[in-house]
């Protein structure tokens, strides 16, 4: 097996495999179904609302992963000055902070007590457009429906990694 010659036996976790063939399928499954959605699903309201919810959280987190690994991910996390950036969806969203220290980047659910920068959504409609591609951030950010405040080349580099997402998530 070490010389490469054989294939190895798996002994153990046997047991484990109809999880994977099964729950684990069920929850892929249900997680591809809001997160591929169509345009009809998102006339829905409570869909829109999980999708919006799941997006958001895959998109912020995945940033994280991106900046670590990827090598242009990487080059970008380093540019994010060390602090952290509150990220909120009001009127019942989620809040997430990304924190940069020194190059490296960390997710976490809720708001951060002190941030350098922060970008929120007016509202999960707002936030499921931006992150679907379907509305123009700066559209938003020129009528008010985004906000941006602090230190903006914070975002402004935390954007750069948002826009690698959707490569990944294919």
């Amino acid at each position: 097996m070490i010389g490469g010659t054989a294939n190895p036996i798996p002994v153990k976790g046997l047991s484990k495999i109809n999880f994977l063939k099964n729950e684990f399928m069920s929850l892929t499954n249900r997680l591809e179904y809001y997160l591929k959605p169509t345009d009809e699903q998102l006339k829905d309201p409570e869909f829109s609302k999980i999708n919006t919810i799941l997006t958001a959280y895959t998109a912020f987190f995945a940033l994280s992963e991106i900046g670590n690994n990827d090598k242009i991910g990487k080059l970008n996390a380093s540019r994010i000055p060390d602090g952290t950036i509150g990220i909120s969806v009001l009127d019942g969203g989620p809040t997430i902070s990304l924190i940069a220290s020194g190059g490296k980047l960390t997710t976490k659910k809720g708001l951060e007590i002190k941030s350098r920068a922060s970008m929120s959504f007016d509202c999960l409609d707002t936030a499921n457009g931006i992150l679907n591609g379907t509305i123009d951030s700066y559209t938003c950010i020129g009528d008010g429906r985004l906000n941006i405040k602090g230190y903006i080349p914070m975002v402004d580099n935390m954007n750069k990694l948002l826009a690698q997402v959707p490569a990944y998530l294919k």
